[in-house]
């Protein structure tokens, strides 16, 4: 296995992050991973160790900072919102179908959080076979409007961008923002695309309501399967490596 750093372009900014690259003559399949809300591609070693753990078992793991975030070029409010973050996503996907080591008939999309958001939208890629979420932002303007607070909701709705705080991070928030989680759903994406999926919650999770996982069960989607992780909050490292390990087994059953 290896890793090496890479770069591109998304929306006029260069994008940086890692590639971890599977031992393998053949071309292996391709998972793009996408970070939370204030995140970076590293996830608090999270991602790193999916990284190491994916491309030991024969995936091309390609990890990034969206643009705004991390390492990469841009603002974070400014280019912060659901439909960046997608766009993102399928610049990765473009970026790993042109590398030599991935076969660009078998490639994934995951994230966590509002990562997990973006990777689900981009499900509509007819590239995109399959999808992992981990405590995934579902229902947007639920999740959103409640960390951000009424007040605040409703000045991004007038068009202010806002400054907030939360979980000890300090950020500005621009309208269009709103304007994607009110505009852009994740559910329907899912239904409509009716690829395989595994969505993954945390009965501990404080930013996820674990009762997310009942109402998309309801929805009886082929495809679909719905994980609750006894114990697990909002970061996924409580049951790190259980959760590591089922990612992979479900994408070795979708994409080898």
């Amino acid at each position: 296995m290896m890793e090496r750093q890479i770069s591109f372009i998304s929306r006029h900014h260069k994008v940086h992050g890692w590639a971890h690259i599977p031992k393998t003559p053949d071309r292996a399949p391709a998972i793009v991973l996408c970070h939370g809300f204030t995140g970076n591609c590293s996830e608090h070693g999270l991602f790193e160790s999916f990284g190491k753990k994916a491309s030991e078992a024969g995936f091309y793991v390609l990890r990034t900072d969206c643009v705004g975030s991390g390492e990469s070029d841009g603002d974070f409010a400014e280019h912060t919102c659901l439909g960046g973050w997608r766009d993102d996503m399928l610049a990765a996907f473009d970026f790993a179908a042109k590398q030599p080591e991935v076969d660009a008939g078998r490639m994934a999309a995951m994230g966590i959080s509002m990562g997990a958001g973006a990777a689900l939208l981009s499900l509509k890629e007819n590239r995109v076979k399959t999808a992992v979420g981990w405590a995934p932002v579902l229902y947007p303007v639920e999740v959103f409007s409640r960390i951000m607070g009424d007040e605040n909701w409703e000045k991004l709705r007038d068009g202010e961008t806002v400054h907030h705080e939360y979980a000890g991070v300090e950020f500005d928030m621009g309208p269009h923002f709103l304007r994607d989680a009110e505009n852009l759903s994740v559910e329907q994406a899912i239904r409509e695309s009716a690829k395989p999926v595994l969505l993954c919650l945390g009965t501990a999770d404080p930013v996820i309501d674990p009762g997310f996982g009942p109402r998309m069960e309801a929805l009886s989607i082929p495809g679909l399967a719905v994980r609750t992780v006894q114990n697990e909050n909002h970061s996924f490292l409580v049951c790190q490596q259980e959760n590591i390990a089922e990612a992979i087994e479900f994408l070795k059953g979708q994409l080898m």
